[in-house]
C-alpha cells in the first residue's frame, strides 16, 4: 500500500486524511519509493516497442458510412493549383 492509497482508505473511513497528524502518520507507515527508480522503471516500459496486430478493418462495418467526392480545382499548397477531392453537396459528410 502506497501512501496516497493510506490517505484514501483513512478517508473512505471517515478520518479526516488531510489533517497534518495523519499526513505524519502515513508517511511514518508507508516506505517511500525511489522516485527515480520507479521514473527509470517507466522509461523501460516505454522503450520497447509497442505490438499491433497485422489486420486490415473496413470502417463501414463499425458504422461509418461511405462519401460521395468530386473533383475541384483549388489551391493545394502555397500558390500551387491542382485538383481537390471534396465531398458532394448532400453527401454523408456534409450534414
Amino acid at each position: 500500500m502506497n501512501r496516497r492509497q493510506l490517505l484514501q482508505s483513512m478517508s473512505s473511513m471517515g478520518l479526516p486524511a488531510l489533517s497534518f497528524t495523519n499526513i505524519a502518520f502515513a508517511n511514518r507507515l508507508v516506505k517511500e519509493e525511489n522516485p527515480w527508480a520507479h521514473a527509470q522503471s517507466i522509461v523501460d516500459k516505454l522503450r520497447k516497442p509497442l505490438q499491433f496486430k497485422n489486420q486490415t478493418l473496413n470502417i463501414l462495418n463499425f458504422g461509418a458510412a461511405p462519401c460521395e467526392l468530386r473533383d475541384l480545382q483549388g489551391e493545394i499548397a502555397h500558390h500551387e493549383y491542382g485538383l481537390i477531392s471534396t465531398p458532394e453537396k448532400d453527401s454523408f459528410d456534409c450534414r
